[in-house]
């Protein structure tokens, strides 16, 4: 991809009928400004814009109209040489785009930010799977659920040896199962791998109708040989009449949580803030756990468990 911006002088904010050319030739039109970035036709920022592209050799935009794709599994798709030393970035510009992603190892999803770019399904399942050294960041998650459809999981995290990162990303996961849970985020290791998951500002909210029953909820769900870190997020879980959880971590698990609010919230069913297994490992440091409920459980551990 190859952007053409004009550099500014003096006090001159803006530039009109200025524009990102992409290599295929296709402009999307918008403004330059001075100190701001790209500004697009129906107002929307993209901040510091150069600086969101740099750092790649290649990027594939999804647009509306204008870009590259607009899909963002056809973007991904397309994508057939990635490597540690030849990433890819898939940049989604504002607006509203239906369908799940199956990210590739070495590829990065951003949008351009979670009040401007979304991402959505309402049949559920995955919404988005992220490959291994792969970043999701600057987007709004959206996923929902049907009595006749699989649950919900927003984001699933799987045989990532060599770590995903995910920030600035706002998820919310509507459960309409009854008799099913749903989760925010997944994080699970591969045949013979670990997984490791940095979040940073990631806000998670995993809602369900209250009078479900056997609706197991988490905000994080971790399992055995995993690690995740968690930074300056909120992970919430809200309704359903069975354990909700904000936070779980399975046996063989590891999870390093920093600055977080962390909360279940349930009238009927038995909330817990955060459950950690026997043989995981949790630490939190200068963060808030709360539980609101018929039965509260702020942490609750079991034999061989470590938190500190």
């Amino acid at each position: 991809m190859e952007i053409r911006f004009l550099k500014l002088a003096g006090t001159l904010a803006t530039l009109a009928f200025s524009a990102v050319t992409f290599a295929s030739g296709v402009s999307v039109e918008g403004e330059i400004e001075s100190e701001s970035g790209f500004r697009f036709p129906d107002g929307s920022l993209l901040n510091s814009a150069a600086s969101q592209f740099d750092q790649y050799a290649n990027t594939v935009v999804v647009a509306k109209s204008g870009g590259d794709f607009s899909s963002v599994q056809d973007a991904v798709d397309s994508i057939t040489d990635a490597s540690s030393v030849n990433k890819y970035l898939v940049w989604v510009a504002p607006g509203g785009y239906v369908g799940s992603v199956v990210l590739k190892p070495n590829v990065d999803l951003k949008g351009a930010g979670p009040e401007q770019t979304s991402l959505s399904n309402s049949d559920g399942g995955t919404l988005i799977q992220m490959g291994d050294n792969s970043e999701l960041s600057s987007l709004r998650l959206y996923c929902s659920s049907a009595q006749d459809t699989p649950s919900c999981i927003g984001i699933k995290v799987e045989n990532a040896p060599g770590g995903a990162l995910v920030r600035d990303v706002r998820v919310i996961v509507n459960n309409g199962i009854d008799g099913a849970g749903a989760e925010g985020i997944r994080v699970v290791p591969g045949a013979n791998a670990a997984t490791n998951l940095e979040l940073r500002n990631v806000d998670v909210d995993v809602i369900t109708f209250t009078g479900f029953v056997e609706t197991r909820n988490a905000a994080l769900n971790s399992t055995a040989d995993t690690t995740v870190d968690v930074f300056d997020s909120n992970l919430a879980v809200f309704g359903g009449d069975d354990f909700n959880d904000a936070v779980r971590v399975r046996a063989g698990g590891v999870l390093n949580v920093f600055n977080t609010e962390i909360s279940s919230n349930s009238t009927l069913a038995t909330s817990r803030a955060a459950y950690i297994n026997s043989g995981a490992v949790a630490t939190f440091r200068d963060s808030h756990l709360v539980a609101r409920g018929a039965t509260c459980i702020v942490l609750q551990t079991e034999d061989a468990a470590t938190v500190s």
